[in-house]
């Protein structure tokens, strides 16, 4: 999905993705995915691997407006289940067994995030942003 986000706000930013050839993309994706994709993203992924899977995305969206753009990336964003949180980075310092029903000290804080809602908060893993 982060990739898609990416590929929209190219699309939405530069127009048109115009590839040179089709072994080796444009500077252009490379600028791209510094300035749209997540850190961890970058790097997580190879170069080549993430510059190719860039270009096909940002290619899918030839032709798109912009209004396009924002529609499809709006209907992403709401697709994300804690789409309208708001999101505070934590440390977490205890984990909460609910099969034990007991917490436990950790050596080292991680970092989390809480996504706080109007009735219940999530706590995110640090990285990807997924519910622990």
């Amino acid at each position: 999905m982060a990739l898609e986000f990416a590929a929209l706000m190219a699309q939405i930013t530069y127009g048109d993705y115009r590839a040179h050839s089709n072994s080796l993309p444009s500077k252009r994706i490379e600028i791209v995915i510094t300035k749209f994709c997540a850190k961890t993203i970058r790097e997580d992924s190879g170069k080549r691997s993430l510059t190719l899977r860039m270009a096909e995305k940002w290619s899918t969206l030839h032709g798109w407006s912009l209004k396009e753009c924002v529609d499809k990336y709006l209907e992403n964003a709401r697709r994300w289940p804690f789409f309208g949180c708001k999101l505070f980075q934590a440390q977490q310092k205890h984990t909460v067994s609910a099969a034990k029903k007991r917490t436990t000290q950790t050596e080292n804080t991680q970092p989390v995030w809480l996504a706080v809602e109007e009735d219940s908060i999530n706590i995110l893993e640090g990285q990807s942003l997924v519910s622990q």
